[in-house]
Formats: C-alpha cells, structure tokens, sequence
C-alpha cells in the first residue's frame, strides 16, 4: 500500500529500532553528514544568536525593506527525485552534490558518491508507516520520523537559500533557521512581492509564503 504525505501528523514510523534501515540512517547522520567540520548548524543554518548579531550589525545600515519568509510543508514537499526534467533537482542530487563536495571531510571519505546516492536511496525509500494496524510507505516528501530527514531538510534548503541570494546579485542578504527565513536588502528595486515571486520560480516544488 501507500499513502501520501497529508497524514504525516499521525505518521508513526515502525521500521523499528534494531532493523538494518534504522542503523543505516544513524551511520549516515553519526559518521557522515553530521559530524562534517561545516556541520548544518553553522554551515547550512543560522543559530539565533547569529540572527540577533547580525540584526545588530545592519541596524545602521540604509536598508530598503526586510521581510520573513517561511516553507509551506517543507518535509512533505522536498521531492526525493529531480522534476521537470532537471530543473527541480530532488534531495537525492542536492545531497549527493554536497557529499561529493564535502565528504574529504567526513568518516565516510572512502565512499563513492553512487555508493552514497545508493546508501541514501535505502534510507529515504525503506520507511514503513503504520496507521490503525496498517502498513504503508510514502510516496512523496520526507518522513517526519525517518532520523536523516532534518539533516537533509537543511542541505536542501541551502541550496535553494543560495540560489535565491544569486538571483539578486549580492543586493538580498538571508539569515535562516531551517525553513525560517529573515531577509533584508539595499536597493529600492527589491520588495517584498518581487522577494516572493522569485524565490518561488527558484524550484518548483517548495512553495514560499511570507
């Protein structure tokens, strides 16, 4: 059977403490991502203590506007798998990408990125989800309770939060915790519409609101 992700809330995840799947997820988290010298609290995130500095910094500053950001489902709409032909990458190439660029710095050095891609497939499709005595798994999105997934969820909103700062050529500067985003710029051109309809166009799986 599958279900889809609108009845994560009441989700509970029974693939089991001591399964293969579950030990596979710890590993990746524990001796891969995780333990990374850029960790995805100070490399993909920003700790509110980061915010509250930086808000000081800018408080002198001319700035033009400011506004918050914020992901509507964020788990339940990362895609696993590229869309549109490519132009949505999915979790799997956003964090194979990052791996591969990165992974010198990690415990899992001496694996290749199809072995991770390979590895992170099993973690993503192995989850089993009981509700009312019924198995399912899930066909869309990550699983809330799956141990991998706020890792990914950052690494992938990284990536979109650095695209986005491109798009406006250095004039947009984001603070984000997760899928919270704080942004404010310098140019009149830049408001809180224009803001949202291009972070919106940058994929088209994850869906702004301000």
């Amino acid at each position: 059977c599958s279900c889809d992700t609108a009845i994560h809330h009441s989700r509970s995840n029974i693939t089991g403490f001591n399964s293969f799947h579950y030990y596979s997820n710890c590993h990746v988290v524990d001796a891969g991502v995780q333990n990374l010298p850029f960790n995805t609290i100070f490399f993909c995130r920003t700790e509110y203590k980061e915010i509250l500095e930086f808000l000081s910094i800018i408080d002198g500053e001319i700035q033009q506007g400011f506004c918050s950001l914020d992901v509507c489902n964020l788990y339940g709409s990362i895609p696993l798998e590229d869309l549109n032909d490519n132009q949505t990458p999915g979790v799997f190439t956003v964090v194979r990408n990052f791996f591969s660029e990165h992974k010198l710095d990690c415990s899992l050095k001496t694996l290749s990125d199809d072995d991770f891609e390979s590895l992170l497939y099993l973690c993503l499709t192995s989850d089993t989800i009981l509700i009312h005595g019924q198995s399912y798994t899930q066909k869309t999105g990550l699983a809330m309770g799956n141990i991998l997934a706020p890792t990914l969820a950052i690494i992938y909103m990284h990536h979109i939060n650095s695209a986005i700062v491109e798009a406006f050529h250095g004039s947009l500067v984001l603070k984000r915790y997760i899928d919270d985003i704080f942004a404010t710029w310098t140019l009149d051109t830049i408001n809180n519409d224009s803001l949202l309809t291009i972070a919106n166009n940058i994929n088209c799986a994850i869906n702004f609101t301000i």
